[in-house]
Formats: C-alpha cells, sequence, structure tokens
C-alpha cells in the first residue's frame, strides 16, 4: 500500500497572484489525497492577521506578487517564531533559483508546472512539520512525566537507586532507610559493590557483565550490606534508565523475597497463553515494543514471523472446537521445538502464531522455510483422527525504520495474506520500499475484490439529528472494513487508494445495494428513513450509473428521494461540468444532493452557482476551538450564507455536549456525531428524544 496520508485537515497560507490558479493548486493537492482549508493572502496585513489567529501547516508561495514577496512572507513568519513550512513555487527550476530560495529560508523550490514533483515535497514538509510538533508533545510530555517520576521515587515504599558505572547516583528514601544511611550524600559516589555481602560479590560482578551484554536476566538474589555490617536477603530489578540524562542502570530491591516471587509468578501467568503455555498478545505486544526499541537504539536488525495455519475455518468446521484446540496445542509445541532459547514465540490471536527471530531476512526466511517444511511433513493426531498441516508466513523486519507495534504486525499479516498470491513457498516478505504504481493498483484491485468476495466491507449508520426539533429519520451510510482480528476499522485508506485504481464505481454500486436492503426493511416496518449515501468520482464520470439506479429503485419499490446522494465538494469542483449534468439528473428523478466537506475552496459558494443541492455538510475543521469568538464568527457566518441560498447546514464530528447549545445558537440545522451515537451495524436510533 501507499503511504497513508493523514485526514486530519491541512491549514494552507496560499500567496499567489491569480485566484483561479491558486484555486486549481488546491483542487490537486486534494486530489492527491489531502483534506485542505486555505487562505489567500491578499497583502501584508493580511497576513500578519492570519499568523495572529491561525494555525497553519504550511506556506505555498508564489516568488513575488503584486502586494508582498515569498521572502518577506518568509522573514514574517520566521519574526512570529512560527514552525510553517515555505515552499516557493517558481517559474523555472534552475540551480540558482532554488538556492536563493533555500538561502531565504524557504524548505524547497518546486517549478510551478511540475506538480507532480510539488506532491512529494509537500507529504515530506508535511511530515518533517507534523514530526516535529509531536517531538515537541513528546518533550514537554517527558518533562512532566520526569516530573512524576522524580516525586514516584522520593515517595516510594520500595528501595530504589540509580547506578552509573557501578556508582551510586541516586537512591531515594526507602533505599537509604533500608541501609541504615542517614541522608543521600552518604550514599553518592558510594560503589555498588562496597553494598554487596563478601560471599555474593563475585555472582554480582559476573551478573553486571552479562546484563550490560544482552539483559536476558534482569533480576538477583544476594545479601546486601546494612551500615552496622549486617547482612539483608534482597531480590535486586534491573532496568536500563536514564538520570539528568545520563545512561545508568535503575536498581529497585525488595527485601521479602517470596512476595516477589508470588508477584512475579502473577505477572507470568498474566502474560501467557493458557492453552498453549506459550506468550499471549500482550505479552508478545510487549517484546516487540522492547525489540523494536533496541534495535534502533543499536542499529540492529530482527526479524518478525506472522504464521497461520491455511483454511482454518475448514479445519474448525470439521474437527470441532475441542479438537481444533488440541491440534494448535500440538502445533504450537512443533514450532517451540524448532526454536532457540532466544527466539520468542507467543499465540497472538486463535490461529496466529507469532515469532521475534535475532537475525535478518535471509535466516528469517530460512527458519520460515523449515517451520513450513517441518509441520507440512507432521502428521498430528487429534482425538481418533490425523491431520496434517500447511502454515503460511508473512515475514517483516525489524529495524530502526520500521513502524511501531501493531502496524508492523499489520505489515506482517499483510505479507502472510500476499502468499496467497507468490509462488514462494509459503513465506512472503514485507517490502515496502518495492512497490512500484502498477503493482499497487494492481494490489489494491486485489484487495478491493477479496474484501468483496469474503464480506470484509461492512456497513453502519450513523444519525443525523435535526436540531430544529423536527423528527426526520436521517443515517449516513459509512463502510468499515473487518481487518484479521475480525475487528472493524476505518475502510478510509483503502477507498481512497480503490478509487486511484478504478475500484470506486464497483465499491459504490456495492454500497447502494447493500444500503436500499437495509432501507427497504426500515420502510416495511412504517419508518419514513431516509440515507445519505456517499459517490466517488467515478460514479459521477458513469453514464450507466443513474439508468443501473433507476432498475434498482424500482427492484426496491422505494421512493426516490429516501436516498440523499452526497459528493465532497473537491470531486464536485474538479469535474464540474459532470456533477452538473449529474446533479441536474438525480433532481429529474427527485433525488436530493448533498455537498460532503463543504467551505474548503477559497470561495465555496461560486460552487453552488452550478448546481442544485439541499444540504451542506461543512468540513470538520470548522467546528475546533469554538470557544474561541474569532473561529465561531467564522462559522456562523458561513451558516448564514448558506441559510440565504437555501440550504441546509449539516456539522460533523459532534464528539461533546458543550458545543450543541452553540450549534443551535448559530442557527446549524443537523447535527452527527459519536457524542450523538458512533455508527451502529442497525438504524436503531430514537429520533423522537430530540422533539
Amino acid at each position: 500500500m501507499a503511504t497513508s496520508k493523514s485526514t486530519n485537515t491541512v491549514r494552507l497560507l496560499i500567496l499567489h497572484d491569480s485566484k483561479d490558479e491558486a484555486e486549481l493548486l488546491i483542487s490537486e493537492l486534494r486530489n492527491f489525497g489531502y483534506v485542505t482549508r486555505a487562505h489567500l493572502i491578499e497583502d501584508e496585513v493580511d497576513l500578519l492577521d492570519a499568523l495572529g489567529v491561525g494555525a497553519w501547516d504550511i506556506l505555498l508561495a508564489r516568488p513575488t506578487t503584486d502586494d508582498i514577496g515569498a521572502y518577506a512572507a518568509i522573514k514574517h513568519i520566521q519574526a512570529k517564531d512560527k514552525d510553517i513550512p515555505a515552499i516557493i513555487l517558481s517559474d523555472d527550476g534552475d540551480g540558482e533559483t532554488i538556492t536563493e530560495g533555500l538561502k531565504n529560508g524557504a524548505r524547497d523550490v518546486v517549478p510551478v508546472t511540475e506538480l507532480e514533483r510539488l506532491k512529494f515535497v509537500f507529504q515530506r514538509e508535511l511530515t518533517s512539520s507534523n514530526e516535529r510538533k509531536t517531538r515537541r508533545l513528546a518533550e514537554i510530555r517527558l518533562r512532566e512525566v520526569e516530573k512524576r517520576c522524580a516525586l514516584l521515587l522520593h515517595s516510594s515504599r520500595d528501595a530504589i537507586s540509580y547506578v552509573h558505572e557501578g556508582m551510586h547516583i541516586y537512591a531515594n528514601d526507602a533505599y537509604i532507610e533500608l541501609f541504615g544511611h542517614s541522608d543521600v550524600d552518604d550514599l553518592e559516589g558510594m560503589p555498588i559493590m562496597d553494598m554487596i555481602a563478601p560471599q555474593d560479590k563475585d555472582e554480582f560482578k559476573q551478573f553486571l557483565r552479562d546484563y550490560q551484554k544482552n539483559q536476558e536476566k534482569t533480576d538477583l538474589t544476594c545479601y546486601t550490606l546494612h551500615v552496622d555490617g549486617s547482612e539483608i536477603k534482597s531480590h535486586m530489578f534491573f532496568s536500563d534508565a536514564l538520570y539528568d540524562g545520563e545512561p545508568c542502570i535503575q536498581i529497585v530491591l525488595r527485601v521479602d523475597v517470596g512476595d516477589a516471587e508470588l508477584e512475579e509468578k502473577l505477572k507470568e501467568i498474566s502474560s501467557q497463553d493458557l492453552l498453549t503455555g506459550l506468550g499471549n498478545k500482550e505479552f508478545f505486544i510487549e517484546k516487540l515494543d522492547q525489540c523494536i526499541s533496541n534495535n534502533t537504539e543499536k542499529h540492529q536488525t530482527s526479524s518478525l514471523l506472522y504464521i497461520s495455519p491455511a483454511h482454518f475455518g475448514d479445519l474448525k468446521s470439521s474437527l470441532g472446537i475441542g479438537n481444533t484446540d488440541l491440534l494448535l496445542a500440538g502445533l504450537a509445541t512443533l514450532i517451540r521445538g524448532l526454536l532457540e532459547d532466544n527466539e520468542t514465540l507467543s499465540r497472538f490471536s486463535e490461529d496466529v502464531f507469532t515469532v521475534i527471530l535475532p537475525c535478518d531476512e535471509e535466516e528469517a526466511t530460512s527458519k520460515s522455510l523449515l517451520i513450513i517444511k517441518t509441520i507440512s511433513e507432521h502428521i498430528f493426531e487429534v482425538g481418533n483422527e490425523t491431520r496434517q498441516l500447511t502454515v503460511q508466513i508473512g515475514l517483516a523486519i525489524i529495524n530502526e525504520n520500521c513502524p511501531l507495534g501493531n502496524e508492523l504486525i499489520s505489515c506482517a499479516h499483510g505479507a502472510m495474506e500476499e502468499t496467497r498470491n507468490e509462488h514462494s513457498k509459503g513465506v512472503c516478505v514485507f517490502r515496502p520500499q518495492e512497490v512500484t504504481v502498477e503493482s499497487e493498483v494492481a494490489s489494491i484491485a486485489e484487495q478491493v475484490k477479496r474484501c468483496l468476495d469474503e464480506e470484509k466491507l461492512v456497513l453502519l449508520y450513523q444519525p443525523i439529528i435535526n436540531l430544529r426539533g423536527e423528527s426526520t429519520e436521517l443515517y449516513e451510510v459509512l463502510i468499515r472494513m473487518r481487518d484479521h482480528s475480525e475487528e472493524l476499522v476505518t475502510a478510509g485508506q483503502l477507498l481512497g487508494e480503490a478509487e486511484k485504481a478504478g475500484m470506486g464505481g464497483k465499491i459504490d454500486r456495492w454500497v447502494v445495494l447493500q444500503a436500499i436492503k437495509e432501507l427497504s426493511k426500515q420502510h416495511e416496518e412504517g419508518k419514513n428513513t431516509r440515507l445519505f449515501i456517499n459517490l466517488t468520482r467515478a460514479s459521477i464520470e458513469d453514464k450507466t450509473f443513474l439508468p443501473w439506479l433507476s432498475v434498482a429503485f424500482k427492484a426496491s419499490r422505494l421512493p426516490a428521494d429516501s436516498i440523499i446522494w452526497q459528493m465532497t465538494e473537491n470531486i464536485i469542483n474538479s469535474t464540474l461540468k459532470e456533477a452538473k449534468q449529474f446533479t441536474k439528473s438525480l433532481e429529474e428523478i427527485h433525488c436530493q444532493v448533498s455537498i460532503n466537506r463543504f467551505g474548503c475552496a477559497l470561495n465555496p459558494f461560486n460552487t453552488l452557482k452550478h448546481l442544485n443541492v439541499t444540504y451542506l455538510k461543512l468540513e470538520p475543521s470548522f467546528i475546533e476551538e469554538l470557544s474561541n469568538e474569532e473561529n465561531k464568527e467564522v462559522l456562523k457566518e458561513l451558516i448564514t450564507t448558506s441559510h440565504a441560498q437555501g440550504k441546509l447546514v449539516i456539522i460533523p464530528f459532534v464528539e461533546n455536549a458543550a458545543i450543541l447549545s452553540t450549534l443551535w445558537q448559530i442557527g446549524t440545522n443537523f447535527v452527527q456525531g459519536h457524542y450523538l451515537q458512533p455508527p451502529m451495524n442497525e438504524m436503531n436510533y430514537d429520533f423522537s428524544e430530540d422533539e
């Protein structure tokens, strides 16, 4: 899959001497998959006003305009200490122009005609900007966590110390009290070895050497010395830490060994799969996070194997649950026997085993082939039957550049799924850098086809509530996708890529047919329910879609106005001629139209001059920070102008009760969001409660 883009709104400052060309630029960025809101800078005063009230992500600027130049704009941004990367759109791309732009603070200079290059530069700068913001937030949170940790360390009942190069650099009150010292000054600079009983010094030295090499063993029981010379039987837990920015070892010391052993036993049980005795999902994710952290710090490489039996559903049906458990237990034992002590195996889910191998791709592939061969040749005895298994393995590399946690597991799962399409002897390696445009399109088309064939796509329904007191039953139809754990996740990335691969129209028709079936049930129960259904660009441009739709309506006996057809503002603006004809044809069969994510264009109401729509669902970013009076006035003006043109306004993403009264006061017609009800499998919202 291609790199996914954030669904968050990208806020653009645009410095351009042509409003039409600026609008085309925004449209191109949306075609690239970005949700944007833009402000066209009119002059220097307007720029300063915008910098004073808004949080902006990127500046796109022509070198000179009638009122202000790009370099002057960059200087104002720098003077305000704003992190807004600037991309200059030049007339040419020679070295002198690029050098001048970089000298004056631009992040890059892109010829205005090279839109494909602009896409990648834009993506790079947006990613970098987001990473800088994330890092700044992380630094703030780290300082807060460090303060809380210092307080916890100080007040902890456990005896805790920090040791750097064998010397104490910190000890809390419990540690000081345990060994009979008066204050921390007595311990600072004291070697930890001076506190170990003579008979245990050699064992302690060897433990520290081993810990610093591989950290496989992290606890030790030995005798320590009180200041009066008496010995204390202590159980020590070791972990890497930072103290005042210096790498060191944290030692947590507990005297009551019995309790410590019991605690460790309970921890072990909670992280264990009861059927196989292996580590469970939580155990594996913890180990994977540790491996990623270690490999990132030390620039090492490991491998993740995602192992799943082929045709597991058929096996379960034929064997029954009890015998299937016996088969999985036997499979776990067989895999464990093929692994070394330093290779981590867990049962990640019902039919999935995951492994961390401390080796590179070549060795991991060899190990995978050995596992596949051994399992395929093994005969499992299950009750009175025998069974043979084949397994499929997805392999993902764990290094400093790999995704984190569950995302990396998803990559390995995706690679395992690809073994169905590969002549790879059952093992496939995830390769994020080797996707070509052609192979990506083919892969997406195949994935969409598989989702439809295997019923992985699911429709959910979210109510749209009328704030003006009418109990109209309105729902928006939303698509979700079942992931490898059968959990429902948003299908936004798949659908966006599917549309690029030419599969948008096929998905639209599938959605329409499924939605019509459910809507027919509602009407049979006497309910006057209406649905908002989103359409892709493909359906708007497809001459056969409306004739097909007429047939579908006739077959279902539903009135045509029971469905409101919704298209994004960006799709409409980029297909204005086709959209105008499309909406006119819908109007002729008494269908209504809604524009989704309305208000992103530089002059959004220009669109309404060309087509007749009933509803305007606003871009979600308009309801951010409604406590800010200026933001509230912007939204109010947008709603007022919409009403003046006879349009009904829908505000989505209402996540709390606090903003409902504000939305009602400024004239909002409809609201939608998780606070009212999240998307559900059924249309079961009680609209009478809102009357």
